[in-house]
């Protein structure tokens, strides 16, 4: 009987260290992919134009080759690239 309570109380602190640490791991996932800042209407206009200005090989790369490799931030920073040269 004695063996069955330490176990029992064993188990039980191990559980209370542990549950905690998995609980706060869960809350703030490492691989969540960060939030995508805001754009003011200003910006969105700016890339809204840019886009429509990129070069057919470009456009393509951009919406075909890269599209589900290519992070926001990515992508925001290549369409603020202003001459072919940069891009």
């Amino acid at each position: 009987m004695l063996r069955a309570a330490r176990v029992s109380v064993l188990s039980f602190l191990s559980l209370a260290v542990i549950v905690p640490s998995l609980l706060a791991q869960d809350a703030r996932d490492p691989n969540a992919a960060p939030a995508p800042q805001k754009l003011d209407k200003e910006q969105k206009r700016k890339l809204k134009k840019t886009l429509k200005e990129l070069d057919t090989p470009y456009k393509q790369w951009l919406n075909e080759d890269v599209i589900y490799i290519i992070s926001p931030e990515e992508r925001q920073a290549f369409l603020q690239l202003a001459t072919n040269e940069e891009r």
